[in-house]
């Protein structure tokens, strides 16, 4: 499809269900806004337009192969972003997981000047758990 190709109605309407598209991807998986405006996220639909065949890999290529090959790329840009969060004094975190039962966790980890703060949200009852140097834990319930 050639977009100057288009008639400007049709035009309108594949910019509107890109958005939509997008829109929901967010919505729906939570993701931070800031993501939206971020280089690497730019970049990577820029890149995806010049590459009309382009299909995203299974998540296990993308959690073995590819997270392997891109691991240094990735660190670099992680560290900038942590001495970028220094300057407020905390950065917030998260990582989520189902076990062999397919019951979902999500950790959601504070991670401030004196240690990390875990705020777990465990199989859908909230709990938190504060983990001081590892050295002191309390579990509120």
């Amino acid at each position: 499809m050639w977009w100057h190709m288009l008639s400007r109605a049709e035009q309108l309407r594949a910019d509107a269900a890109a958005h939509k598209a997008v829109d929901l991807l967010w919505f729906v998986h939570g993701l931070s806004f800031n993501l939206i405006g971020s280089p690497l996220f730019r970049d990577a639909v820029a890149k995806i337009k010049l590459a009309p065949c382009y299909k995203p890999c299974h998540r296990t290529t993308l959690s073995t192969s590819h997270l392997a090959a891109r691991n240094v790329d990735a660190d670099e840009f992680k560290i900038k972003r942590l001495e970028h969060g220094k300057q407020y004094g905390f950065l917030i975190t998260s990582d989520g997981w189902r076990n062999k039962k397919r019951r979902s966790y999500h950790n959601f980890i504070l991670v401030a000047d004196n240690g990390p703060i875990i705020l777990n949200m465990g199989g859908g009852e909230p709990w938190l758990l504060l983990a001081m140097f590892g050295h002191t834990s309390i579990t509120l319930y």
